[in-house]
């Protein structure tokens, strides 16, 4: 490893800079050692871009000794004193940020403060722009002082007229115009300037501009605060960029300087965008969460907020956006079901949970709002009859089809469960050649499980005929996003057991109904029934009080019967 990349690695913790268009550490030249004057130094060019942060910007590095000519101990101490010269240029940037910032904020006190006093706002007697002034204060100000720049931009002249005054204004500023010249000029190109001075329309053009708008927000921000009321959220607005020309700010668009920029200072996490806390929030997911499947819809969950919701700032959630979330969902799809607007729910729900632990909101607004009404019900599909279930596998299935249909009939797993189904699942050896199913994770594979109770062994019948034993997956159905295969198979067999039952309520899902009617019908105990079916604890959940043995479930399931497999 290089002493560059090997010092790059062990700074990086410590180099916070103030903005993001600071030179960070990563960008530092790396350190040399140097002999000067029989000892050791430790130099470190200065980037170019900050030069004139340091004297008079000509000199080209800087140097810390290290007291020895002894190269090797000399060695041992670059990463410390070259740690100092990066601190140094960090320094650097952060005062002249800061001075910077100084400069910007006292424009904007300025502007706001003649302009307030230039329109006799409250009569001369002109708040502090201080967050012990009062929220309400300021914000009635603001307020006022923005309709006036709304008043003057709605009677503002034409732009075409007014992108020539603009540019005339540039050029006589730059052709060295006395400035009584260069208004003159300009008030004679656009015209009519609307109901207010010209100075009243120069003040009211600052105020609208990035950077005092920017104040206004981390100002109005800092009162809330302190006033322990909710932090105000701001809309994205088209303000007009300013530009330091000499000692003077003035429009960018007449000035060849970039623009001067203002970052919002003081910003609140419950004020952010929950677009801005998602990245935090997936990393915990993928650190607290094992299922591939959970994780998808978690993650899916914030995302598909996001997008409908418009990226909202987390505090203005409330119990009333459950339902108008319902609303947006069912606008896009109006026959979407009770449990997908559910699962959305609990998506969103889980997210605001984790935002309350973190103490960026006091409550989780979705807790304790019903949904129940809204969406398709849940159908409760019925079971298949024997003359069904005849019919059914009379017909001349793919062999693909027909495998899988075997299988629902006689295991009653979910679709879900079936489709995905791989040969590494399968075993025969471990309980006396009884072979089965196992629907437990392992480190190598997780299965997507409705719950604990899902995952389980599951025997298989005598009469179902399976393939030669092979490696991966038993079908080929198509892979969705959710990691599941159950909607690429369900399309391809419930419209030809709809032509062949006729019935609305009996699809591919009622083969689970069916083998727990058949179960009970030939007197298996409840709770054998629930085991073999998944809905009792599951193997996982019983491991450490016992439960149904796999020789039991066997047995049970032999008492039934499968003709239509013959």
């Amino acid at each position: 490893m290089s002493l560059h990349l090997s010092l790059h690695l062990s700074l990086h913790l410590d180099h916070l800079l103030g903005t993001q268009d600071n030179l960070s550490w990563q960008e530092y030249p790396q350190p040399r050692l140097k002999m000067v004057r029989g000892t050791y130094v430790v130099e470190v060019s200065i980037p170019r871009q900050i030069r004139f942060l340091f004297g008079n910007g000509k000199a080209p590095s800087r140097r810390k000794g290290t007291g020895t000519s002894d190269k090797l101990l000399a060695e041992t101490k670059v990463q410390q004193l070259c740690h100092q010269i990066y601190q140094e240029f960090d320094t650097a940037q952060n005062d002249y940020e800061k001075e910077k910032s100084k400069e910007v904020d006292n424009f904007a006190t300025e502007v706001i403060t003649k302009l307030a006093a230039e329109f006799n706002y409250n009569r001369g007697d002109l708040p502090r722009l201080h967050k012990t002034t009062g929220y309400d204060s300021l914000q009635k100000m603001k307020a006022e002082l923005d309709a006036y720049a709304g008043l003057m931009k709605n009677k503002s002249p034409a732009p075409d007229k007014l992108k020539v005054a603009v540019s005339r204004l540039g050029s006589d500023i730059k052709d060295g115009v006395t400035v009584e010249d260069a208004v003159q000029n300009f008030k004679e190109v656009i015209g009519n300037t609307g109901p207010f001075t010209m100075k009243q329309n120069g003040l009211l053009a600052r105020h609208d501009t990035a950077v005092v708008q920017s104040f206004w927000q981390d100002l109005l921000t800092e009162a809330a605060i302190y006033e322990r009321k909710p932090a105000p959220t701001f809309e994205a607005s088209n303000t007009i960029e300013i530009a330091k020309f000499g000692s003077q700010f003035v429009p960018a668009a007449i000035s060849a300087n970039e623009p001067t920029k203002r970052p919002r200072q003081i910003e609140p996490i419950s004020a952010k965008r929950i677009s801005a806390l998602r990245d935090e929030y997936v990393g915990l997911i993928e650190r607290d969460y094992s299922k591939q499947n959970t994780k998808l819809k978690l993650i899916r969950g914030v995302d598909q907020f996001i997008k409908l919701m418009e990226d909202p700032p987390l505090q203005s959630i409330k119990a009333k956006t459950v339902y108008d979330y319902i609303d947006r969902q069912l606008e896009i799809r109006k026959d979407a079901s009770n449990k997908t607007l559910s699962n959305y729910h609990w998506g969103i729900s889980k997210f605001l949970n984790h935002c309350v632990r973190r103490g960026y909101i006091e409550v989780n607004p979705f807790l304790g709002q019903s949904i129940a009404e809204f969406g398709k019900k849940t159908i409760n599909w019925q079971p298949f009859t024997r003359d069904d279930l005849h019919q059914i596998f009379k017909h001349d299935w793919h062999k693909q089809e027909r495998l899988l249909l075997s299988i629902l009939v006689t295991t009653g797993m979910r679709l879900t469960e079936a489709a995905s189904l791989t040969w590494e699942r399968f075993n025969d050896t471990e309980h006396q050649g009884i072979r089965y199913f196992s629907l437990i994770d392992t480190g190598d594979e997780e299965v997507a499980t409705k719950n604990t109770g899902s995952s389980r062994h599951i025997p298989l019948h005598p009469t179902l005929i399976l393939p030669a034993k092979s490696t991966g997956r038993l079908f080929d159905y198509k892979i969705d996003n959710d990691k599941l295969a159950s909607t690429s198979a369900g399309e391809g067999i419930n419209p030809i057991i709809a032509r062949i039952v006729n019935h609305d309520k009996k699809r591919v899902h009622s083969f689970r109904r069916t083998l727990k009617i058949l179960l009970r019908d030939a007197d298996v105990p409840k709770e054998i029934n629930d085991y073999y079916t998944g809905h009792g604890q599951g193997d996982v959940a019983s491991k450490a009080y016992g439960g149904v043995s796999i020789q039991k479930r066997y047995d049970a399931l032999c008492k039934v019967q499968h003709p239509w497999l013959k």
